[in-house]
Order: C-alpha cells, then sequence, then structure tokens
C-alpha cells in the first residue's frame, strides 16, 4: 500500500500548484524496474513480439505486443504521469466526462467541469484497486457504471436528477429511500478479496473509501486532508 501513498503525495504536489490531472487511471501510473542490459532484459522478458502493419499507412510500421512484467522485477516506487490532459483548477472544458469511466467522478458524469475534487474520486478508485487487487466500479459510462455507484454508496444527490450525460439512467438512482444491496456493497469487497483482513483494518479502510467517495465534491475528502486523516495513517502504518 505503499504505491497508494506516493501517488497521493505526487497528486498533492499537483493540487498544491492548482492543477488537475483528470485523467487518472491505471494508465497514467509508472512502476520503478531495476536497469539491466539487453541480454538480460530479453532473459527475463522475451524478445519483442511485432507485427508489420502492412503497406496502407503513411509511414511503415509494426505493431508490437505489450509485455508482461513478472511482479518479481516491478520496483517499490511509483511515479505519476499521463499529464497531457492536464489543465488549471476553475477551467471549463468541452467534454466533462472522463475514461475509462470507472474512474470518473459521478459529478463529471451530470455536466460538471473536472476540479481537484473529481480528482480525489478517481485517486480513490485506484487506492481500492491497489487495496483490493481489482476495481469497484465498472461499466460504460452508462447504467452499468451508474448502478455500481448506487448499489455500494447509495442514491446520488436529487438536484443531479436529469442531468445525467446519457440517456442511459434509472429514476431510482435518485431516491434517497433506497436500500443498499448487502451483497453488493463496498463492506462485501473484503469477504470476497481480502478475506484476512481484521475488523479493525476493515474499519479504517472503509473510513478511508467513503471520505474519497462522497458523491458531493464540495464533501470530498482533498489530497492534503486526507494524508493528514488519522484513518488512512493508520491503515499506512499496517502496512
Amino acid at each position: 500500500m505503499s504505491a497508494a501513498k506516493q501517488l497521493l503525495v505526487a497528486l498533492k504536489g499537483l493540487h498544491d500548484i492548482g492543477l488537475v490531472h483528470r485523467d487518472l487511471n491505471e494508465g497514467a501510473l509508472m512502476w520503478e524496474m531495476p536497469h539491466y542490459n539487453t541480454a538480460t532484459e530479453y532473459e527475463w522478458l522475451g524478445r519483442p513480439r511485432k507485427i508489420f502493419l502492412g503497406d496502407h499507412l503513411w509511414k511503415r510500421g509494426e505493431l508490437v505486443e505489450q509485455v508482461t512484467v513478472p511482479l518479481g522485477l516491478v520496483g517499490s516506487k511509483l511515479y505519476l504521469g499521463d499529464f497531457g490532459l492536464v489543465i488549471k483548477d476553475g477551467t471549463s472544458v468541452r467534454t466533462k466526462q472522463q475514461s475509462p469511466y470507472p474512474f470518473c467522478a459521478p459529478e463529471r458524469l451530470h455536466g460538471a467541469d473536472p476540479s481537484l475534487a473529481s480528482d480525489m474520486w478517481s485517486y480513490m478508485c485506484l487506492f481500492a484497486t491497489l487495496y483490493f487487487g481489482c476495481g469497484v466500479f465498472y461499466g460504460n459510462g452508462g447504467k452499468l457504471t451508474g448502478t455500481s455507484w448506487v448499489n455500494q454508496l447509495g442514491a446520488m444527490p436529487k438536484q443531479w436528477k436529469g442531468k445525467f450525460w446519457s440517456p442511459d439512467w434509472y429514476d431510482d438512482w435518485y431516491d434517497d429511500q433506497i436500500t443498499l444491496n448487502p451483497d453488493a456493497g463496498l463492506r462485501r469487497r473484503f469477504v470476497q478479496l481480502r478475506p484476512e483482513t481484521s475488523q479493525a483494518e476493515r474499519d479504517l479502510a472503509l473510513s478511508v473509501l467513503h471520505k474519497g467517495f462522497s458523491y458531493l465534491p464540495e464533501r470530498r475528502i482533498t489530497a492534503k486532508q486526507l494524508l493528514q486523516d488519522p484513518s488512512f495513517k493508520a491503515l499506512m502504518d499496517m502496512y
């Protein structure tokens, strides 16, 4: 879980100068790898596998297969990258939503611009992925994505009703009388994915997750606040 803290420190540095990453997902993370000579790398990873793309393109080229790195070669340091969509906080953009949608803050699918708070939602999605070994939300930005939020976090704010970016939505997403499905909530994730954890650890992790997964961005914890949060610090101390 040290990676989760390293990522949070990096994100805080970006937020401290008023910049919104707005594209936080697994593809923005880079892991340290030891440096070997070419012969040793080929021994560990194999030679690059390439396919010729043909003569129909404007320039000759090859498609190279993505390498699968053995876990034993992955270092302990994590770096934040992929800054191509960075904007100043408060900047209005034409495309509000973020892909991949499981990392997109819900307000961005209801017409809100990217913000420091929406970055924190995306960070918490990454935190959950690092903690559980898989993401907690899913879908392509339509009913599946919205339902995955509501099933685990409860109803969305009533004032958002009618603002969902896609016509693919349900009325009861915004019904505050909705009952959470006990088999689909965040607590269930521990039973399914982290059964070895103690109740004390689960309580700490849930506290952290709920602070980042607050629907209303103005109530969502900031990077600076989370680094000082007692639950987050206690959870990090366990690792």
